[in-house]
């Protein structure tokens, strides 16, 4: 962050930071009939540090409408639904329509838990490595010290 300059021109008020311009992000959850947990996938995204992150969530033919929930755990994020279910892989290429300004998207399934700072340390991977695609560590939901993939692969660009 850098601080705000005052008007007079005196030494700047460290107190008084303005958080730097960041890339703005959507996260892109996919979910279909998600279980128990989904909670916990909503509260873990609603936890993020990042600044600038907008949330949407592509149902993909779930028998029982998750907006009420989303809407509860993250009031800001949009609902899309969608008929059916095509796959992870379709569902995220209709984000592409439906978004605009994005310039990072966070591509996730509904069975995921992010660190709060997931999200802030992705970014920030991206502008270091100069990536255009980013993975996170992956760690099993129930025993998370045991790894289960770690960086898949970066397309520098």
């Amino acid at each position: 962050m850098e601080p705000a300059t005052p008007p007079d021109g005196a030494t700047p008020d460290p107190s008084q930071e303005v958080p730097a311009a960041v890339p703005p992000v959507v996260l892109v959850l996919v979910a279909h009939n998600p279980g128990d947990w989904f909670r916990e996938t909503l509260s873990s995204i609603a936890a993020q540090t990042y600044p600038d992150l907008s949330v949407l969530v592509l149902d993909a033919g779930s028998d029982t409408d998750p907006t009420p929930l989303v809407a509860e755990v993250l009031p800001a994020a949009h609902v899309h639904r969608i008929a059916d279910n095509p796959g992870f892989g379709p569902a995220v290429n209709q984000a592409v329509a439906l978004v605009e300004g994005a310039a990072f998207y966070a591509l996730c399934h509904d069975d995921i838990a992010l660190e709060p700072d997931a999200i802030r340390a992705l970014v920030e991977e991206a502008f270091r490595s100069n990536a255009g695609i980013i993975g996170p560590k992956l760690v099993d939901w129930h025993e998370p010290r045991r790894l289960l993939q770690v960086e898949i692969g970066r397309a520098h660009v």
